[in-house]
């Protein structure tokens, strides 16, 4: 598995433990009533990197990618896109034994852009 944090004060298990058995298996996931195929990723993830992201209305690329274990448990992405309503993008990670993993993103632009229409962003993930 990619990983499994838990909090030590409680037993239960994590919200990515659970995720990942209820998603095993490839099968196409509703979000907000539109269909997410699991398909294989189209371009090779290369960190370092602008890349752009597939399927959007306004420019989005990603830069790099990493798992914040700070204050949640979530994969953080430098990004640049529209400063105002960004298009909604879906984190998708591809784990062991053929398991996929796809989660709803929310995209939060740093606001040091001086009101231009496109700025650096966090794309957030939560696991």
């Amino acid at each position: 598995e990619l990983f499994l944090l838990e909090r030590p004060t409680q037993p239960s298990r994590s919200r990515y433990e659970i995720d990942v058995q209820n998603w095993a298996g490839g099968r196409t996931e509703r979000f907000a009533s539109m269909e997410i195929e699991q398909a294989s990723p189209a371009q090779t993830a290369q960190d370092g990197v602008w890349q752009p992201v597939t399927g959007t209305r306004f420019r989005f690329y990603v830069y790099s990618a990493y798992v914040e274990r700070r204050t949640v448990a979530a994969v953080r992405i430098i990004a640049s896109t529209k400063t105002r309503g960004p298009d909604a993008v879906f984190c998708r990670m591809w784990l062991p034994n053929n398991r996929t993993l796809t989660l709803k993103a929310r995209v939060q632009a740093i606001r040091e852009n001086w009101n231009l229409k496109y700025s650096a962003a966090y794309v957030l993930c939560l696991l």
